[in-house]
């Protein structure tokens, strides 16, 4: 009889924590995005529909009959010729509905349904500081992209190699920190460094629906990679210098994460780091001119120094590389 009893305990468990999964979540909708104005109010945009009027009813039963429904006239969320139209809770709306489960019908004036119970997860709205701190990311701590960091790496046969690459000089004051990310090819870097880059060109969206859709994305991202504020990898970058890390390859792409501490505040940002190498040579002429017959002027001797210059330059950097790819093998 206790064993009965057991297996049934163990049943409804299983049966409990199916049902629990099985229960929808709401993930981020493609019909509508929210926008948190204050406590308990919020706008709602809806797709392809902000130009123009529509009424809106919310229910908390997703079954409920559409002649039940008590529907709202759309209002405009600013003033002006770019104004969109939208749904919205009000502090009554609020009490009435969000206490549960709530959805949302939209109709136009018609009476064409557009949305049709539409769940409506406040939780993942967004404020306006949230939408503002996604298009000025990488502007948010000034640093200068622009300087490239130059290092004599080898001085053979009178030919100094001197090897140029990438680097980031944070410009901001206060205390600077930073950590380095590599991007992979696929995944959640690759997908977050193709934002970063979408942002900088301007590419925000072709409305404001598309701009909250664009920035939701990006901060779920951002908050996902960002490393904890007392993570022990934030490095104080030497002279406010970051440089692409030696084992870096042409074209690697790394996310340097920023940390700036001033006046009791903290901030954060992100930059995107391509790194390149390049490898320039300078003759020391007489060196090289030394190895040579000295002799009348003859163009030959020109034509075997180039040749001898071309081919010490061509040794020395194929060296370089050899000796840098076994180092990234060990």
């Amino acid at each position: 009889m206790k064993n009965k009893k057991m297996k049934w305990v163990l049943i409804t468990l299983i049966t409990s924590i199916i049902m629990t999964i099985a229960t929808p979540i709401y993930a981020t909708s493609e019909n509508v995005q929210v926008v948190k104005k204050s406590d308990n109010n919020y706008l709602i945009y809806v797709k392809d529909n902000l130009n123009i009027e529509f009424e809106f009813a919310f229910s908390n039963n997703k079954e409920i009959g559409k002649g039940e429904l008590v529907f709202q006239n759309s209002a405009k969320d600013m003033q002006g010729e770019e104004a969109n139209s939208i749904a919205y809770i009000d502090e009554d709306l609020y009490s009435t509905y969000f206490s549960k489960d709530t959805y949302l019908w939209a109709r136009t004036s018609d009476g064409k349904y557009i949305i049709e119970a539409e769940p409506i997860d406040l939780k993942s709205s967004l404020t306006e500081n949230d939408i503002e701190t996604a298009n000025t990311m990488t502007k948010r701590i000034s640093v200068d992209t622009k300087q490239i960091y130059e290092k004599p790496v080898e001085n053979v046969d009178g030919v100094k190699i001197t090897k140029t690459v990438g680097k980031v000089v944070v410009t901001e004051t206060g205390k600077n920190e930073y950590q380095l990310i590599k991007v992979e090819e696929t995944g959640e870097t690759a997908e977050f460094a193709k934002m970063i880059n979408d942002l900088a060109a301007g590419k925000t969206g072709e409305n404001y629906y598309e701009e909250i859709k664009i920035s939701k994305a990006f901060l779920d991202l951002y908050k996902e990679l960002l490393p904890a504020s007392g993570d022990k990898k934030w490095t104080v970058p030497e002279n406010n210098e970051i440089l692409q890390p030696e084992e870096a390859k042409e074209n690697d792409e790394y996310l340097i994460f920023l940390k700036n501490e001033q006046d009791g505040k903290t901030k954060y940002d992100v930059q995107l780091l391509i790194s390149f190498e390049d490898y320039k040579p300078e003759v020391i002429s007489e060196k090289v001119v030394s190895k040579l017959p000295v002799t009348a002027d003859d163009p030959t001797l020109f034509i075997i120094l180039a040749i001898l210059v071309l081919a010490i330059i061509v040794v020395v950097i194929a060296k370089i590389l050899v000796n840098k790819n076994k180092k990234m093998g060990e």
